[in-house]
C-alpha cells in the first residue's frame, strides 16, 4: 500500500527524471541496441509513468476510479510526443523518432490494460 503524499512526490520526481533524461546526450550509451533495447526502455519508462500518476490520482483507499485511466494515459501519451518533437528542435544531439512514440504508446497501453484489471489501494 502506498501513502498518497509519497505517491504524488514520486510521480513528480519520476516525471522530472523522464524529462531530464529525454534531453541529455546519450552518446555514452551508444552500445545500446537502438532497434530493440531503446524501444523496450521507452515502453518501460512510459508504462511506469502511467502507473505512478494513476496511484497519485487515486482519491482514497479502496476506490478504483477507472475514469482516470484514459485521462492519465492520454496525458502521458501527449507528454511523450511533445518530448520527441522538442528533442529535435531544442537539442543538437537528439532527434525525434516515430518508433519512440510507438514504443511509448505501447508502454502506455500496457499500463492502461493492467490498471483495468488490478485494484490498487492507496493510504491517505
Amino acid at each position: 500500500m502506498v501513502h498518497k503524499p509519497y505517491a504524488v512526490i514520486i510521480s513528480v520526481a519520476y516525471t522530472l527524471f523522464v524529462l531530464g533524461v529525454s534531453f541529455i546526450d546519450l552518446d555514452d550509451l551508444s552500445q545500446l541496441d537502438t532497434s530493440r533495447g531503446d524501444k523496450i526502455a521507452h515502453a518501460g519508462i512510459y508504462f511506469l509513468l502511467v502507473l505512478v500518476w494513476y496511484v497519485a490520482f487515486l482519491p482514497k483507499a479502496g476506490i478504483h476510479p477507472k475514469k482516470y485511466i484514459p485521462r492519465i494515459s492520454i496525458t502521458v501519451f501527449i507528454f511523450g510526443t511533445i518530448i520527441e518533437v522538442l528533442q529535435s528542435s531544442l537539442t543538437t544531439h537528439r532527434t525525434a523518432d516515430v518508433l519512440d512514440i510507438v514504443a511509448n504508446t505501447i508502454g502506455v497501453g500496457l499500463a492502461s490494460l493492467l490498471l483495468w484489471r488490478v485494484k490498487i489501494n492507496v493510504k491517505k
